[in-house]
């Protein structure tokens, strides 16, 4: 049962889906409750309140009434029970999909149909059934019985709001009772005041249990600071959760208020008048009290009805059969077209402008993660821009129908994931692929030695824990299996070490299609022919020499207190680091001062003395100059040529840079040819 709820609860694609349907259900509980409550109080009251206001005959009335509302409320629960074992059977569909691979059966035969992506796939296993049970395994046992303990608080919450009713009911009938020797206008007044004072003080209980909920959340723990990127993500999930919850109580709030309000403000004003005894204005209020979960609910159901069938609608799209070749519209995209973004605004980004070629490998750089991710969302067309559009070959993206995009664009996320079966179904993924082209990407991944060693054939458990270099080498594989016509890169380098990290980008580099990435680690440059810069939500151009960031926004693309000034790479600050090391200073800052205005003389270039331009490292306070023998592959030929080349380009009048057989870099001013 445990296993179930939590399957059903923290699904991050289903949540839409089964959110609503839970809802329904606890209100309906609670009118259950209520209802039974009634039934037994009902006849005593018949006898006393009731029986004096309106009578035997009228009672009557209302009792079958009640039981009315009883059956509709059993025939409620019935109908969401149903509605719950469908959910379960769609679940248990989709994962007998991936797992048997049927899917892949269907969406590949010689008709000429195309798979899904290797993106799609694995969106779609992780949103469904294999991300969940990953990440509820994976979690800490703390962590784990605290979510669990979460959960039943919530049910125990929601399973108390019909005592509040009760308690109301009970006050008001006692009070209304012993008020009967009173005016009818001081028993109005009395039961109505008590009626919203009880409504009210139990919708701000749950609300105080919901924010209490929320804060004990929030509160860290050695447990919850352990948990990785995906875990971290799936916590946002339950703060959202409980955010709506929060909202949601708020909103009975305003509802029961206007409801009780309207309630007194007509039965009372009858009393008053005299059209209504004091018996009758009780009953209503009793009824009213009952019924109005049920009205919310009726309200309610078309709104939340079409969320999940929409969400339904898109979690079978994604596992239908459809030949991509036969798609309505399909014919009129070009894989040969530019991918053109016009004024797009989505979350970090502002009005963002951009053309990019096909067959360009680009990098989106930035501080902030959160634009960069934006982007690849957007091209991946799995988010419509909030303002403008983006093209693809002269064609609207959003037009582009969903079976024809998974062809399009593969993902290569940061967090891969795996799915049951062997190790040759985990780099298929999806595709119809010759034994010859497996070997090919085995190859080309660096996967030559563990699969001569296990096999392609090695059983493969997503519940076991595999090295991040292992399950990203994989991920490649399978995308270049798929040979999608872009491969759209999330930021994974900071996970692996720099062998995987190089073999990675070797095999995408060698892929020789559109390639974009997005991140903020230097390393990412070796994936780079143009860099798009994001800074507070605008792109801009940042010049690109020979692997070399040049300009001031160079310092930005690694960890802030690490790089300072105009020109810096990978090979230049590992270098450094090294050099460091071996001299037993910690370092600081690091700086390469080549480039100023080429049109200046060389003396008032920065860091030139005596003619002679020499790499300054800055050390905790002091600094130190070293010698080019000291970075043997920082600077040599390759950095010279990449400076030279770069004054040349421009024809200018400039600064060059020849390497002495002492090892030092001098700088002589002259023309360019």
């Amino acid at each position: 049962m445990k296993k179930w709820l939590l399957r059903l609860g923290f699904d991050p694609r289903m949540s839409t889906l089964i959110a609503p349907v839970r809802t329904h259900l606890m209100m309906g509980i609670t009118a259950l409750a209520m209802s039974s409550f009634l039934m037994v109080v009902d006849p005593l009251l018949g006898k006393g309140i009731i029986d004096e206001g309106i009578g035997h005959k009228n009672t009557a009335l209302l009792w079958n009434l009640l039981i009315m509302m009883a059956l509709l409320t059993i025939l409620s629960l019935a109908l969401e029970s149903v509605g719950l074992f469908f959910v379960q059977m769609c679940l248990d569909k989709i994962r007998i999909v991936l797992q048997q691979g049927v899917a892949r059966s269907q969406l590949t035969s010689q008709s000429g149909k195309k798979p899904l992506s290797a993106g799609e796939y694995q969106q779609l296993s992780m949103s469904v059934v294999h991300d969940a049970s990953v990440f509820l395994t994976s979690l800490p046992a703390r962590a784990t019985r605290s979510v669990v303990q979460l959960i039943w608080i919530g049910f125990i919450v929601t399973a108390l709001s019909p005592l509040v009713g009760l308690a109301t009911i009970g006050a008001t009938a006692i009070l209304a009772f012993f008020s009967l020797r009173l005016s009818d206008k001081i028993a109005t007044v009395n039961s109505g005041f008590v009626k919203c004072l009880g409504g009210l003080g139990g919708r701000l209980q749950q609300i105080f249990a919901a924010r209490n909920l929320i804060r004990q959340y929030h509160r860290t723990d050695e447990s919850m600071e352990s948990l990785t990127r995906s875990q971290e993500q799936s916590r946002d999930q339950f703060t959202l959760l409980f955010s709506w919850e929060t909202a949601y109580v708020s909103q009975e709030v305003i509802w029961s208020m206007t409801f009780t309000i309207a309630v007194i403000a007509i039965t009372g004003l009858a009393v008053v008048n005299g059209s209504l005894t004091l018996g009758q204005y009780i009953a209503i209020s009793i009824y009213a009290a009952r019924i109005q979960g049920p009205i919310r609910q009726l309200l309610s159901f078309y709104k939340e009805a079409l969320k999940g069938l929409r969400q339904f609608r898109y979690v079978m799209e994604v596992i239908g059969e459809t030949d991509t070749k036969k798609s309505a519209g399909a014919e009129q995209f070009s894989w040969g077209g530019a991918i053109e973004f016009e004024n797009v605004s989505h979350g970090g980004l502002v009005d963002a402008s951009l053309r990019i070629k096909r067959g360009e490998r680009l990098l989106f750089a930035g501080e902030d993660p959160g634009p960069l991710s934006h982007v690849l969302e957007l091209i991946s067309g799995a988010t419509k821009p909030a303002q403008g559009g983006i093209k693809v070959g002269g064609h609207a993206l959003s037009d582009m129908p969903l079976q024809y995009r998974r062809r399009w664009a593969a993902l290569v996320s940061a967090d891969p994931q795996l799915i049951p079966g062997t190790l040759l179904e985990n780099i298929c993924f999806g595709t119809k692929a010759s034994l010859e082209e497996v070997s090919a990407v085995v190859t080309a991944t660096g996967l030559r030695g563990f699969v001569d060693e296990k096999g392609l054939e090695m059983p493969v458990d997503p519940s076991v824990t595999w090295s991040a270099s292992l399950k990203h080498r994989i991920q490649i594989a399978r995308t270049l299996l798929f040979k999608p016509e872009i491969i759209l890169v999330e930021d994974f380098s900071g996970s692996l070490d720099a062998d995987t990290t190089s073999v990675i980008f070797r095999a995408l580099t060698a892929y020789g299609k559109t390639i974009i990435a997005a991140g903020f680690r230097d390393n990412l440059l070796e994936l780079a022919d143009r860099v798009v810069w994001v800074e507070q939500g605008r792109c801009g151009e940042a010049e690109l020499v020979d692997r070399f960031l040049v300009g001031p926004r160079a310092a930005l693309l690694v960890p802030q207190g690490h790089l300072q000034l105009a020109l810096q790479g990978k090979g230049a600050l590992s270098h450094a680091q090294r050099w460091a090391m071996r001299n037993s200073v910690e370092i600081k800052t690091f700086s390469i001062e080549l480039f100023g205005d080429e049109r200046r003389s060389l003396d008032e270039l920065p860091g030139v003395a005596s003619g002679k331009l020499r790499l300054r490292c800055v050390f905790m306070g002091k600094v130190g100059q070293t010698r080019l023998a000291e970075h043997e592959q920082l600077l040599e030929r390759r950095l010279v040529k990449c400076v030279n080349a770069r004054l040349t380009e421009r024809k200018a009048s400039g600064v060059f840079f020849t390497v002495e057989p002492e090892g030092e870099l001098v700088a002589s001013e002259r023309l360019a040819a």
